[in-house]
């Protein structure tokens, strides 16, 4: 008598929801559509699957209740599981079908009558699970045609598509970015670019263009794939943007180790300039240069990092330490139980220049 009671309900909050969280404004229902489809709030079916088997058990109140808190917070804790451990695309994509054939699966073996009814209900969880599977697929490309290319919504349709394995999508999502220049479009592209090995078309202007309107986070992810590629960009823009980058965005800009890595590889041709953004950047950009040469492992640079071993500002001395204990993979410090700026320490890293100078003659 209950078997539809968990599910009307789990819909009507689902939509009262919606209304509400619109705050006044007008109700997208296409934008809407696609968060739910998403699983954003979907899951709240599966604890109504929950709810649905604890009443088909007729059992007290207390019992009932505690088994649903239980079974809802076990679903939470494995979904959530699932989802870290899982990266979006085809991984994800298997997951969602793998639950739709939970959600057929119980309902239909609820009804069933025949004795064969475990058997027929899997070939029915199977053959729905891929109907509805791709039923939600072509609902998001519906979106994504009906929203339109420069929409919100249309970019969200994509990536939809692309975190449910759809990676043919992603020339497409390529092109949103060309349009949009939207951050979670860029992310996106980085993150399936690399898992599938997908060669972004992008010429070096394009990405420069794009690159100068995006946050720390995201350009970093841009560097990552810049770096694999062997792509260089224009150094006056690279080195503004990381001044710009050293002031607004202090803390990001310090954990940025694509972009160091990225930047060092400019250290052999334009060492002078680096030594003038060192000179005159403001604390974060001393200590971000000094961790670029980290990667750089050039004699001239070797020589940068071992002036500052003995500068009195201690965080610049310790940055330098791990700079050339990084490129010489040696800890003389912890060798010789001496501080950093001892002789001894200095003098194992400068012994390590000169024997590469010599190797390079």
């Amino acid at each position: 008598d209950m078997r539809l009671f968990p599910f009307v309900f789990a819909i009507l909050l689902n939509v009262i929801f919606q209304i509400i969280n619109s705050g006044g404004r007008s109700f997208d229902i296409s934008g809407q559509m696609v968060k739910v489809l998403d699983g954003r709030y979907s899951n709240m079916i599966f604890y109504s699957l929950i709810l649905f088997f604890v009443l088909r058990q007729n059992r007290r109140p207390g019992v009932a209740i505690p088994v649903f808190i239980l079974g809802s917070v076990l679903f939470f804790v494995v979904d959530r599981f699932l989802h870290e451990v899982i990266p979006s695309g085809r991984g994800i994509g298997l997951v969602k079908l793998f639950k739709y054939m939970i959600f057929v699966f119980v309902l239909v073996h609820d009804f069933a009558r025949s004795r064969y009814r475990v058997i027929k209900s899997l070939f029915l969880s199977v053959t729905a699970s891929i109907f509805l599977f791709m039923s939600v697929a072509g609902i998001y490309y519906g979106v994504y045609l009906f929203a339109g290319e420069k929409s919100p919504e249309g970019s969200a349709s994509l990536r939809m598509l692309l975190k449910a394995g759809f990676i043919s999508q992603l020339p497409e999502l390529e092109h949103q970015v060309i349009i949009r220049k939207d951050t979670r479009d860029i992310e996106d592209l980085m993150l399936y670019a690399g898992t599938y090995k997908y060669n972004i078309g992008f010429d070096k202007s394009r990405w420069e263009e794009i690159l100068v309107k995006q946050n720390m986070s995201t350009a970093d992810n841009i560097f990552h794939y810049l770096n694999d590629k062997g792509m260089l960009l224009d150094f006056a823009l690279l080195s503004a943007y990381a001044e710009k980058q050293s002031s607004v965005n202090k803390d990001e800009f310090l954990a940025s180790e694509n972009f160091k890595k990225y930047f060092s590889g400019y250290f052999k041709e334009h060492n002078e300039e680096f030594i003038a953004m060192f000179a005159s950047g403001n604390a974060a950009m001393k200590v971000w240069i000094i961790d670029c040469l980290a990667y750089a492992d050039n004699p001239d640079s070797i020589t940068f990092l071992i002036r500052f071993l003995t500068s009195i500002d201690r965080e610049i001395s310790r940055h330098a330490y791990s700079a050339l204990k990084s490129i010489t993979d040696t800890d003389p410090a912890r060798k010789f139980r001496k501080d950093i700026y001892d002789l001894d320490v200095v003098n194992t890293f400068i012994e390590y220049r000169d024997k590469r100078i010599r190797q390079k003659r």
